[in-house]
């Protein structure tokens, strides 16, 4: 079975990372999981400024300058403090922000001679700071650049191997010998592989999409609700923008629904979800009901 290979697959470090992602599109398309294949997709293709960069992808680390001066003055690697630049660049003397499909970070191991790699400052910004970073004493900056350990870079290609290899013995655990097929499987065996994938891939987050926009939601609002517990679910519906006046209501629906997603709480979701927020950041109607859709069905016990 497919679930099988991969399973070995990722097992073996000697295997590339990309081939492996490229075995995970297809279980994608099998499961008919957008999630994954776009999680997939942007390993191997890379992400631009307006996807949600995984946390794993966005390593702190300094900046340095090579700095000449008068009288046939160097200075190689200077450290550059955040603090000296604009706001709007200090990102770039405190995180690298790992952008590139991963094959190219592979490849910059593979090919690395020292045990660190280098990221070259654009050379637009390098030129905005040459004359602003010589502390009154003559220096001019010539180049700039960030460095990570090629330890560093090795512990992120292999968080993807072992993402992959998690989700993919809980999904073996969950289907058993069952063909990994949507149009095969229920609606509740659906929803609780999606479950797994944002468990295991996503790391702690959950990304969500409304149109082109994409969102963090705590996984800590997400798959946290026992049976019952309206503590437990007020909590999180209070961390997701839910006020305490929109708890009463819900709290009316559910007695009137009698523990199922009924009418009322339908209409309570309906209008709810717009208000579903995380960090302060709205995140759709359609996200928003999708969120409190799964927190009601945990605490009614229906997923």
């Amino acid at each position: 079975m497919l679930i099988d290979e991969i399973i070995q697959f990722a097992a073996d470090d000697k295997n590339p990372i990309s081939a492996l992602l490229r075995k995970c599109l297809i279980l994608a398309h099998n499961l008919g999981n957008e999630r994954l294949k776009t999680w997939a997709n942007h390993e191997l293709n890379g992400y631009n400024a307006a996807d949600v960069l995984p946390e794993y992808r966005i390593v702190a680390t300094g900046a340095k300058g090579f700095f000449t001066g008068s009288f046939g003055r160097s200075w190689n690697g200077a450290p550059i403090a955040s603090l000296m630049l604009e706001e709007r660049h200090r990102k770039f003397a405190e995180e690298v922000r790992l952008t590139q499909p991963i094959r190219a970070y592979e490849y910059a191991l593979e090919n690395s001679k020292d045990s660190v790699v280098s990221f070259d400052w654009p050379n637009d910004l390098a030129l905005y700071y040459q004359k602003k970073l010589g502390w009154n004493q003559g220096w001019a900056l010539i180049r700039a650049w960030q460095e990570i350990s090629c330890s560093t870079l090795a512990e992120v290609i292999d968080t993807v191997r072992t993402r992959v290899l998690n989700m993919t013995l809980s999904i073996q655990s969950e289907v058993g010998n069952m063909p990994l097929s949507s149009a095969g499987m229920s609606a509740q065996k659906r929803d609780k592989i999606e479950s797994t994938i944002i468990n295991n891939i996503y790391g702690g987050t959950m990304n969500l999409a409304a149109g082109l926009n994409a969102i963090q939601v705590a996984n800590s609002n997400i798959n946290s609700i026992e049976v019952g517990d309206w503590t437990g679910l007020a909590s999180s519906l209070r961390a997701s923008g839910i006020t305490e006046d929109d708890l009463a209501d819900l709290s009316s629906a559910v007695k009137e629904d009698e523990k199922k997603i009924g009418p009322r709480i339908k209409q309570w979701i309906k209008d709810k979800s717009l208000k579903v927020a995380t960090g302060g950041m709205k995140i759709g109607v359609e996200t928003g009901k999708a969120v409190l859709t799964d927190l009601l069905k945990q605490y009614l016990g229906l997923s």
